[in-house]
């Protein structure tokens, strides 16, 4: 890939801009943003990071802005906007080649982080977004834990199959944007961002890419209650996104197929017995408990996610 700002017979390193947008994530913001400007620059120079505040009640901008970088700046929206507004107005400040959009709750594991995640684009232009991996970090609270053993076999599973793992998609991973991307896609209100801009992409005949080797830190919902605000933003991402794209690639995204799910419980049931039917259980329960039937740019936080 050649930057644009190449010139015949000198190389030039793609550029990348990473953006941030932050509503409440004063437990994380600075210690994603040392990981940030730690990053090995290996292929790719580091032009800016974009923090947008979106209208966070707590100390979120005081300790981003502990972390004093030229390279690092700040927007605040008077009022919470929502992540798709927040990522919009990224796309729209941002002049790099790539740019990357980290939530903030996350954590790269290693300093080649950034370095894995646009690996694709560098070998090949054609290819306009990557989606980088997520793995979560132990469990601080027995549901942490149960969430955690479902989730490694799950995803360990989508990965190994290639017809799932082409279809994997979420922001804990991060994702990178080629410029043709981010100058043309814009997010509309109340849709999963992470889900959209996949299924805009493959709409649009644009190669999208899942790099294992991109690999950022979550924590699970520790509590029961987050457990429920999660599962309730998942039930209503479905609906919204079949507003914009064919029904049977949403389901792509959120539905395995019944062999590899029979696999993955069967795993499950082998390596955590206990684990696996407390699983089941919770699975149960949420039948009786209704989720939000339409998507929203302003979920309630989940405290228990945000200190990693």
């Amino acid at each position: 890939m050649r930057s644009k700002n190449a010139s015949v017979g000198q190389q030039h390193y793609p550029t990348v801009t990473v953006g941030i947008p932050a509503h409440n994530e004063e437990a994380n913001i600075k210690q994603l943003l040392l990981s940030i400007l730690s990053q090995h620059e290996i292929g790719f120079t580091l032009d800016a990071v974009y923090v947008v505040f979106d209208g966070s009640t707590d100390h979120t901008a005081n300790e981003a802005r502990s972390v004093m970088n030229d390279r690092v700046h700040f927007i605040a929206n008077k009022s919470r906007m929502g992540q798709a507004y927040a990522q919009n107005l990224i796309f729209e400040i941002a002049k790099s080649d790539v740019v990357v959009i980290l939530e903030a709750d996350t954590n790269p594991r290693d300093m080649n982080y950034l370095t894995n995640l646009i690996e694709p684009i560098v070998a090949n232009d054609q290819v306009g977004l990557v989606q980088g991996n997520s793995t979560p970090l132990p469990g601080q609270t027995t549901l942490g834990d149960i969430l955690k053993s479902q989730i490694d076999i799950y995803h360990t599973a989508s990965i190994n199959d290639r017809g799932v793992r082409d279809w994997i998609t979420s922001g804990r991973g991060g994702r990178a944007f080629t410029q043709n991307v981010y100058t043309t896609m814009r997010w509309p209100n109340a849709v999963p961002e992470d889900s959209y801009a996949l299924l805009w992409c493959r709409t649009h005949g644009i190669p999208t890419i899942f790099q294992e080797s991109a690999v950022c830190y979550f924590r699970c919902s520790e509590t029961f209650s987050d457990f429920l605000k999660e599962r309730a933003k998942v039930s209503s991402a479905k609906k919204a996104l079949e507003h914009y794209f064919p029904k049977n690639d949403v389901q792509k995204i959120f539905t395995r197929p019944l062999y590899l799910r029979v696999r993955m419980l069967s795993k499950l049931v082998f390596y955590h017995p206990f684990h696996s039917i407390c699983y089941l259980f919770l699975d149960f329960i949420l039948l009786f408990f209704n989720g939000e039937n339409q998507f929203s740019d302003f979920w309630e936080a989940t405290v228990s996610t945000k200190k990693l």
